[in-house]
């Protein structure tokens, strides 16, 4: 099984420097895959900066816990999230301080976090705030499948490291409405702090995908922010189902594939007359036997 990654990001067309950001790695036997994107919540100061330390943070504690692992059958969903957030708080939470060194506030932490992680025959996606994973199967069929805040804000991770945020959280929007969605169809929903195992909070979305996947993308909620002119002359959003297939459309997975899609999405973007508002991260495993 060989596992290939890439990843990129593209500011929105609203803003005026990327809050996103995307990172990808392997372990040293290149066995096990990791694929991760941020987006930093625009309304508080320094959000690049924390989506960039939370990434790097994570990718620090996947090298801790899969450098030594050939695959994904002996790991449990619920340890790696708890044990991701033991590992962010022990250095992100505001006790520790260590943001104070680099003159950043907390709320430079208001930033989602979506993670894949992949052996070939299985890959799991963690979602912490909102945004959404591509697939393609064996087949070629491409599916979208996403976590999305309807009303509130999303629940950062800032909230979990963060009792005074948490109940900041709560008191106005309550425990947040979050909606499952499989290719634009809501599904099911929950609240932010149901993904709860033994009392702390592995994840607000879980998704677990077999052996029959090509490539699995995770993907900030920007990519729902393209937009276009009808006929009419009428604004309107281009379906994220849509976006899905461009962005699942490598044509290789040589070097820097999810550069080359998305820098010809943005080509083929300018010459129809398309947009985007918001930043727009991804992270690409592509999985060949």
């Amino acid at each position: 099984m060989n596992l290939f990654v890439d990843h990129f990001y593209d500011r929105g067309d609203t803003h005026d420097f990327c809050e996103d950001y995307a990172f990808s790695g392997k372990n040293t036997s290149g066995t096990i895959a990791f694929a991760i994107v941020s987006d930093g919540c625009s309304s508080s100061d320094h959000v690049d900066v924390g989506a960039r330390i939370l990434i790097h943070a994570t990718h620090g504690y996947f090298k801790e816990i899969f450098e030594n692992e050939t695959c994904l059958s002996s790991c449990d969903k619920i340890k790696i999230g708890t044990g991701l957030i033991r590992h962010l708080s022990s250095y992100l939470s505001p006790e520790k301080k260590h943001l104070d060194f680099l003159s950043l506030p907390f709320q430079s932490l208001d930033a989602t976090l979506i993670f894949a992680v992949s052996d070939g025959k299985r890959s799991f996606v963690f979602i912490y705030g909102d945004g959404g994973v591509i697939t393609k199967n064996n087949c070629g069929e491409v599916g979208y499948r996403s976590v999305t805040y309807l009303s509130g804000a999303p629940y950062y991770l800032s909230n979990v490291f963060s009792h005074i945020n948490k109940e900041l959280y709560r008191k106005f929007y309550g425990v947040g409405n979050v909606y499952y969605e499989i290719d634009g169809q809501t599904c099911k929903s929950i609240s932010a702090e149901d993904g709860i195992a033994n009392g702390e909070i592995y994840t607000n979305g879980f998704f677990e995908f077999g052996p029959d996947i090509t490539s699995i993308t995770v993907s900030t909620d920007g990519i729902g922010s393209y937009q276009r002119r009808n006929g009419d002359g009428v604004i309107v959003g281009v379906p994220v189902t849509e976006m899905a297939v461009d962005f699942s459309d490598y044509k290789n997975a040589n070097g820097s594939f999810v550069k080359r899609r998305m820098q010809m999405i943005a080509v083929n973007c300018r010459k129809n007359g398309t947009t985007h508002y918001d930043d727009v991260s991804a992270a690409t495993i592509i999985i060949k036997d």
